[in-house]
């Protein structure tokens, strides 16, 4: 019988059963290593797209509080709410305590990460969370804002000078460790990186910027003034090294915060990229409502125009909602609850001449979705309404259709179901091209799956997308 851990992987990640295997090997050991280190054991591995990483195993400590009531087992972890793992995964490389945040109860918490390898390949990390709140990293923090630079190196008027300065300055010595750094640099590393140890006499290999090696022990000077922009989690910093040929001082690092001029750039240009996006997706949506009505032709002997007219309106407002204001987190994302109300409201709109009083419901927390997929949503959403609407209540039967979205770990599913007289989806319905339309839509816009299952009770037709 396959382990938790076992199932995760094959189902969450790229990796091997061997190195599953490997990976099995640490879990079994993780409750002994959380009381050692009375603290939170986990092991996370990177998920499929990349984008995140999983939590393949956990074990609280039996020897001290854990900081969470909850399992955390197969939780999918954001690279920027913790900077440590990140750094662990980018650089290859143990990481010391590091803040981050205690996502299900948002608490901060101090991890250490050790890269776990196999035949030389990174495929996990071992994490060991402890409360941030706790005495000892209080006192530690009171400790380095007293804390003074070794040496008397930033003395005098250029101390001053550099001591005042908004960017972050660091002093490299021939040792490859930090002689010296200015207040803008002990904050930049505490409060926006997450470093709980004040970075003096840290090892240069511990503050770099990314895994690129832009400096590294044994960097020469003599290579000259070097410049690099990076992202570190949410942050956009601009490092520049600087040599300096004084004393025990090997280069100067100088690092400035531009996160907030790269979001005022990317807010200034956000307009004219939404307007692009829109038409973008205007013409895609044109061609998908094209293809249909060229998909309805072999049945237009058998359908009335005022039929084909309705169904047309209809398609054609379920476009409009995805083009009114659906960019609602950026130009790229959108609002899948703004989509399906939009859609509901027009199907609800389009149908006031029906004799029988039929309810659409929606039962879905607000979730963001590509943009790209919004259109093919409300096409597919606005037919299975539709369907329901004019086939599953005979006149005079009240009745009531539901929509439901489940947001799993690597694809979303859309239901509609309805609690009408039902159908046999073999045969289809008379005259009906709506389920061949969402057949076609599902699979060649969101490359997903679309099943149909109806009885007396009523009906429930699904699909689903991956992101």
């Amino acid at each position: 019988m396959n382990s938790i851990t076992r199932t995760l992987c094959q189902k969450y990640t790229n990796l091997t059963d061997e190195e599953i295997a490997h990976i099995e090997e640490y879990a079994s050991m993780l409750q002994a290593f959380a009381n050692a280190e009375e603290a939170d054991a986990f092991i996370d591995c990177c998920s499929m797209t990349g984008r995140t990483a999983i939590v393949v195993a956990e074990a609280k400590p039996q020897t001290v509080p854990s900081n969470y009531s909850i399992p955390i087992l197969g939780m999918l972890i954001n690279w920027q709410d913790e900077p440590a793992v990140d750094r662990t995964f980018r650089f290859e490389k143990p990481t010391r305590r590091m803040c981050a945040i205690h996502m299900p109860e948002d608490r901060n918490v101090i991890q250490t990460v050790e890269p776990l390898f196999h035949n030389e390949k990174l495929i996990g990390t071992l994490i060991f969370e402890k409360n941030a709140d706790l005495a000892e990293f209080k006192t530690r923090d009171s400790e380095k804002d007293e804390k003074k630079n070794d040496d008397g190196i930033l003395s005098g008027i250029a101390g001053t000078i550099i001591e005042n300065l908004s960017e972050a300055v660091i002093l490299i010595g021939n040792n490859d460790e930090v002689v010296a750094c200015n207040c803008a640099a002990r904050e930049l590393y505490s409060k926006k990186l997450g470093y709980v140890d004040d970075i003096m006499k840290m090892p240069l290999k511990n503050i770099q910027p990314d895994a690129d090696e832009f400096f590294l022990p044994g960097s020469n000077p003599k290579d000259g003034i070097k410049k690099r922009e990076v992202k570190v989690s949410s942050l956009s910093l601009r490092y520049t090294t600087i040599p300096v040929y004084s004393g025990n001082v090997k280069f100067v690092i100088v690092i400035e915060d531009v996160t907030e001029l790269r979001e005022q750039e990317k807010h200034s240009s956000a307009q004219g990229i939404a307007m692009r996006e829109q038409r973008h997706r205007l013409k895609n949506s044109l061609f998908m409502l094209s293809g249909m009505l060229d998909f309805q032709e072999k049945y237009a002997e058998e359908l009335d125009a005022y039929s084909v007219l309705h169904d047309t309106a209809g398609r054609l407002n379920a476009l409009a909602a995805t083009l009114e204001e659906i960019v609602h987190v950026s130009e790229k994302t959108a609002s899948l609850k703004y989509v399906l109300e939009k859609v509901r409201a027009n199907v609800l709109q389009s149908s006031v001449s029906t004799i029988q009083p039929v309810s659409i419901k929606i039962s879905v927390e607000d979730m963001n979705i590509s943009s790209a997929y919004a259109s093919p949503i409300a096409l597919i959403v606005n037919e299975l309404l539709q369907n329901a609407v004019k086939h599953a209540f005979p006149a005079g039967k009240n009745g009531t259709v539901t929509i439901t979205a489940e947001k799993g770990l690597l694809s979303t599913k859309i239901s509609v179901a309805d609690d009408g007289i039902g159908f046999d989806p073999e045969q289809g319905r008379k005259n009906g091209t709506g389920l061949e339309i969402v057949k076609t839509i599902v699979k060649e816009k969101l490359n997903g799956e679309f099943l149909v299952e109806s009885s007396e009770k009523g009906t429930v037709a699904t699909f689903d997308f991956m992101e």
